[in-house]
Order: C-alpha cells, then sequence, then structure tokens
C-alpha cells in the first residue's frame, strides 16, 4: 500500500505557505522554472487531471505534507497520526469515488479563535482525510497558474511567506516611498463585490 512504497525516503523541502517550488517539479518532470504555456496547461482534461491527482508518488507527497504540517482532527476526530492507516484501508475505494465523481468532502469543523482586537474569527478545519485531498489537488493545479503571479505576490505560494513581503515592504520604505496600502477582503464575495477586488489588485506601495 502507499506507506509501503519505496518513495518514503523521498524527501522534498515543504514550509507552512505551501510545497516547494522543488516538489512540482518533482511531479511535472521539470528542472526549470521556464513559464510553461497557459494554453496547453489549461486545456488538460478533466480526466487526465484526476489521474495527476491520484498518482501514487503524487498522494504520498501529499500524505507528508499533512504528517509534517500536524494540526488538529476534524469533525470525525481522526488525529493525524491515524492518517497512515486510514489511506491503507480507504485509498482505493476513495480513488474510485474520484475517479467516477461520486466523491463527497466531509463537513469542516468550525472553531471560533480570538483577534487581537478582542473579536473572534470562525476558524474552519477540514478532516485529515480531508487535508491529504486537498493538498493532493493543490499540489496538481498550482503548477499550472504559479508562473502567473507577479514576483511580490506573496500570499500561499511556494517559497513565499509573509516575512518576505515585510522585507519587501522595508525595501519599499528605503528607496523613498512613503504609503504602503494594506487591503484585507472581508466576506468577499457576499458583501465585498468587485470593488473589493479590485482595490486587492492596487495593493502597492506609493
Amino acid at each position: 500500500m502507499l506507506g509501503n512504497e519505496p518513495l518514503e525516503r523521498t524527501e522534498v523541502s515543504q514550509n507552512s505557505e505551501g510545497p516547494n517550488i522543488e516538489l512540482f517539479q518533482m511531479l511535472h518532470g521539470s528542472a526549470n522554472r521556464r513559464k510553461p504555456c497557459i494554453k496547453r496547461n489549461r486545456d488538460i482534461k478533466s480526466k487526465e487531471m484526476i489521474e495527476q491527482v491520484i498518482n501514487r508518488r503524487n498522494m504520498h507527497l501529499a500524505y507528508k505534507h499533512v504528517l509534517s504540517n500536524k494540526g488538529s482532527a476534524g469533525v470525525d476526530g481522526m488525529q493525524v497520526r491515524e492518517l497512515k492507516q486510514s489511506i491503507n484501508r480507504d485509498r482505493e475505494a476513495i480513488v474510485t469515488s474520484l475517479i467516477n465523481g461520486s466523491y463527497l468532502p466531509q463537513p469542516i469543523l468550525g472553531v471560533s479563535i480570538p483577534k487581537s482586537n478582542g473579536k473572534t474569527r470562525l476558524l474552519g478545519i477540514p478532516t485529515v482525510m480531508e487535508r491529504w485531498l486537498q493538498q493532493a489537488v493543490a499540489q496538481t493545479v498550482t503548477p499550472l497558474f504559479e508562473f502567473e503571479f507577479t514576483e511580490h505576490s506573496y500570499g500561499f505560494r511556494p517559497n513565499k511567506n509573509a516575512h518576505q513581503c515585510i522585507e519587501q515592504s522595508q525595501q519599499y520604505i528605503h528607496e523613498g516611498y512613503q504609503h504602503i496600502v494594506d487591503i484585507d477582503l472581508k466576506s468577499f464575495p457576499p458583501t465585498g463585490g468587485w470593488i473589493t477586488a479590485c482595490c486587492c489588485n492596487c495593493c502597492i506601495a506609493s
């Protein structure tokens, strides 16, 4: 089964923002960061995409990512340490349901966490199994869009993090810029509309 394969010895560095770009290169056989043909990638059929998602190497790397991130249990109470056993037991059934389109995502556990302003923020915690599948999907689709982002886009991208964003902001300040606009999407899209979306695109130092 998945956990007993030689792939166990595969080591790929990762961080809290997502899988390392080396992981994408390993999965897609690319040794460089040349921008891919976007039109060709977007024309990939859904069946081919599913095949990439359920590829054993891809799913094992997703398992290792979830394992390293740890995290809390979801609505089913399953802990991260139990994931390997569940994969060995249910993998074939899950893969079959993904292929035939019958897979149904599990509910998300809602947890309120305190904010610095005294209010609370609702945090959604997927089950461990769901996080495994979500990671497998992310590893497949991210390479199709990653190279379209600007160099200074830091949110939830491979090898990008908030510290780099702060460092870039400091560089802008040293270059003489006096204002940095920080925009956070709140309740989007229900109440944000296109105005909020446009403001988000204008988040630059000036």
